[in-house]
């Protein structure tokens, strides 16, 4: 597990110190890569997952190939409900978005801990409904709103997410997220970049003018911050 100072996922850090004593020499903490499938759809799902930076999707793909994403998850939350009451397999494949840095716990140390510790289930429960909110803003937003205050809405929470201005995020990745055709993000982000909002090179963006950004996402932005 990270030091102190590098912990970053919520969940952990609001866990009363003897539930955070407990978890910590079960915790695995690795770091995430871009494209990585952590667990496939249908398939056993043996561990949670707490992300400290960067991106975690649950995704489904089509019959033909498509995928859309179902959840996206950060430092926020974590990946693994269904362990909690004893669905180990997995709905959705699990699979990273943007790279970063992940703490992993095995199903029967996390149903452990909400058995033992009180703040453990309050923690989760509180995150289900937040993500709940989420997932229904989320909604409204792709029927209402346009490709580009989307995706400016997109680079803001995946910036929230992360520990630096700049992260890796292909636009395939983005137009998939987003269920956008890959010239509508690549239009929008060559014009943010015009304007000076991003730096984008070679699947490495960079956020040089927040407050543009802001200026162009819908009112999602705050509702999902509200949440």
């Amino acid at each position: 597990m990270p030091e102190e100072a590098e912990i970053r996922n919520r969940i952990l850090l609001s866990l009363r110190r003897e539930a955070r004593a407990f978890l910590a020499p079960r915790l695995t903490t690795r770091p995430l890569t871009a494209g990585e499938i952590l667990f496939r759809d249908g398939e056993p799902r043996t561990h949670a997952v707490f992300p400290h930076e960067g991106v975690v999707a649950i995704v489904a793909r089509m019959a033909d190939g498509r995928r859309a994403e179902m959840a996206a998850v950060g430092f926020e939350g974590f990946v693994g409900f269904g362990l909690l009451d004893n669905r180990e397999a997995a709905v959705g494949a699990t699979m990273v978005e943007v790279p970063g840095l992940a703490a992993f716990l095995a199903a029967a140390d996390l149903i452990a801990a909400r058995e033992q510790f009180e703040c453990v289930r309050e923690a989760m429960l509180h995150y289900a409904t937040t993500l709940i909110g989420q997932l229904m803003v989320s909604a409204a937003c792709n029927s209402l709103h346009g490709a580009e205050q989307r995706i400016a809405r997109r680079l803001l929470e995946t910036r929230d997410r992360m520990v630096g201005e700049t992260f890796a995020l292909t636009q395939q990745t983005l137009a998939e997220a987003l269920s956008l055709r890959r010239a509508t993000v690549g239009a929008t982000c060559a014009r943010l970049q015009r304007e000076g909002a991003i730096r984008y090179s070679r699947g490495a963006l960079t956020i040089l003018r927040q407050e543009r950004l802001e200026a162009v996402a819908c009112e999602c932005r705050r509702r999902v911050r509200e949440a």
